[in-house]
């Protein structure tokens, strides 16, 4: 701290030497101080200006949103392949009978030895294909195929039902049909089969 002297009269005190006195100055601020002191001013408001702007820019999600992305997670579905059998261990049957998917979702049709075909139809005509239909074609397999089987893929495009038969002489007859989401009422699958071996065709 910077210091001065005061003198004092000697006479004044009844000597005739001067006296000093020390005295200190009051501190003084510094230019360096006050710049210090403005910068720190400045660095709190520009860290609050900061903070405000991203809050703007990244809002918290409300509770509709995020419940709204949960659904549309929820409501989302991974397409499966269901593997369905055509003629195995000599049967003139599809194994299943009738699959039950979602829209995406694919049947894919594995044929085994004779001469299949997968022929859409109709409920009312099961033994008879529609136009525009799914069909496979024949699809003859050697006797003696064990592995490798061919296959024919059909995609589920929507929910309602869909019928087939196999298209070789007397096997839609003898009630090798096959349904994708037949009612569990009214048009049922059993029903579609019983008519399937009552047209004698």
């Amino acid at each position: 701290m910077p210091r001065r002297t005061i003198v004092i009269n000697p006479f004044a005190l009844g000597t005739s030497s001067p006296i000093s006195l020390p005295h200190s100055t009051p501190p003084r601020h510094s230019s360096t101080a006050k710049h210090t002191m403005m910068f720190n001013v400045l660095s709190v408001a520009l860290t609050a200006a900061l903070a405000l702007v991203s809050v703007i820019a990244n809002p918290v999600p409300s509770n509709h949103d995020a419940n709204t992305e949960l659904e549309a997670r929820g409501n989302w579905h991974y397409p499966k392949t269901h593997r369905v059998t055509v003629g195995a261990w000599g049967q003139l049957r599809y194994n299943p009978e009738y699959v039950n998917a979602k829209v995406g979702d694919y049947i894919k049709f594995e044929f085994h030895p004779k001469n299949h075909t997968v022929t859409e139809s109709s409920f009312s005509q099961p033994c008879k294909g529609i136009d525009d239909g799914f069909r496979t074609g024949f699809v003859p397999v050697p006797p003696d195929t064990k592995y490798h089987f061919p296959t024919k893929v059909f995609k589920v495009t929507d929910d309602k039902p869909h019928w087939f038969y196999c298209g070789q002489t007397g096997h839609c007859p003898a009630g090798m049909v096959f349904a994708v989401n037949p009612p569990q009422k009214g048009n049922t699958f059993w029903k579609f089969r019983d008519m399937a071996k009552s047209s004698g065709k």
